[in-house]
């Protein structure tokens, strides 16, 4: 019995050690996965800095990957003798349409990304006060990586257009300023608005203002996604606050469709997903490092892995919800509660900060109200 007793422990042990190990390769891997995403996504944004490269010579900065004062960042901004541009990279892959003053891809409104660029714009022309007047511009423009013979088409003051025509739009001068007007706005660009990723908060975590967080590591730190039903409520629909579709649940059979293959917060948000929205019982996010500029990842104090918020859309007759969860590996799932569309109103599930690294549900709901890509056909 005691030889039966002390095999069986030693094939328990072995069988513990071989799972522990599997585990060990299968957060690896996950990683591996998640870093690999992150370098496809600043694959763009290498390409647009490339093109604009030879600007250089012809007497303009190019400033790359810059922080806002409120948190997000700015892919590029080119300083020149002709105007201030900011720049913002993307890689649809949607078919683009603009009518009037709307952009869509892939029949989604890109009125959001339009919204962000022009925040973007905001930040720069502020951060220029006394070495621009009123009426000097500062330019914005939305670059297509993914489809580069698109445009160049005018979409109120944002130009979209494909990279292969981003030198020429550029180019295109509506003023004329100095050398030295050109280096004292870089300068002060510079000073304004620092390059991401160029230190982490002594505090080692998140700057927050009026209780939630905000800051350089924000945008890299929490990731968006929003889910709905169609076909008669026999999927769910995963997409990011553009609109840019990461796949589907077949709620018949239970699989996931997996538009980027590998993206484990996409599949562990589809595997919770039913046809009543998110069952947070089921809601288990993967330990996915957050994404620095050069390829790095950072996990700070454990709690720092990327935070998944979700927006649920749900319709019935006249009215249009959207219900938020908010969720990470070390705290698990919160209960955010509900936006009415409609009328605009939040309506949180709770009262007070939801942890005591994080801001109150009202806020999420908030931020989730103003990035959601559905539009009232949806």
């Amino acid at each position: 019995m005691e030889h039966g007793d002390a095999g069986a422990a030693a094939r328990r042990e072995s069988e513990r050690l071989s799972g522990a190990a599997d585990e060990h390769l299968a957060r690896a891997q996950r990683a591996k996965k998640r870093a690999d995403n992150f370098a496809a996504g600043a694959a763009g944004e290498e390409a647009v800095a490339a093109a604009i490269a030879p600007l250089s010579a012809e007497g303009w900065n190019i400033l790359h990957d810059r922080v806002m004062p409120m948190g997000g960042n700015i892919d590029h901004i080119a300083v020149g003798p002709g105007s201030v541009v900011v720049l913002d990279a993307k890689a649809w892959n949607g078919k683009l349409e603009v009518r009037g003053n709307r952009l869509t891809n892939g029949g989604w409104s890109q009125g959001k990304a339009l919204a962000k660029l022009e925040a973007q714009r905001d930040a720069v022309r502020s951060a220029l006060v006394g070495l621009i007047g009123s009426e000097d511009p500062v330019d914005m423009a939305l670059v297509i990586t993914t489809q580069p013979d698109f445009g160049p088409e005018r979409v109120g003051d944002a130009l979209v257009l494909g990279i292969d025509h981003l030198l020429d739009g550029l180019r295109f001068s509506r003023t004329s300023y100095s050398t030295e007007e050109v280096e004292a706005m870089t300068v002060r660009l510079m000073t304004e608005l620092p390059v991401m990723g160029a230190s982490v908060p002594k505090s080692g975590g998140l700057q927050r203002v009026d209780g939630i967080e905000v800051g350089e590591l924000f945008e890299r730190a929490n990731r968006f996604l929003f889910i709905n039903q169609w076909t008669r409520g026999r999927r769910v629909y995963i997409r990011d606050e553009d609109g840019e579709q990461f796949g589907f649940r077949d709620l018949k059979s239970g699989t996931n469709q997996l538009d980027h293959a590998g993206d484990v917060l996409v599949d562990a948000v589809l595997n919770a997903s039913t046809s009543h929205g998110l069952d947070l019982a089921e809601l288990d996010v993967p330990r996915v490092p957050i994404n620095v500029p050069g390829g790095r990842l950072l996990s700070l104090f454990g709690k720092i892995n990327t935070t998944v918020i979700v927006g649920s859309l749900w319709v019935s007759g006249g009215r249009r919800r959207l219900y938020g969860t908010l969720a990470n590996p070390t705290e698990g799932p919160f209960d955010l509660g509900h936006v009415d569309l409609a009328a605009g109103q939040i309506h949180p599930a709770s009262s007070g900060a939801l942890s005591r690294d994080r801001g109150p549900a009202e806020r999420y709901l908030t931020l989730l109200r103003d990035r959601h890509p559905f539009d009232q056909k949806t």
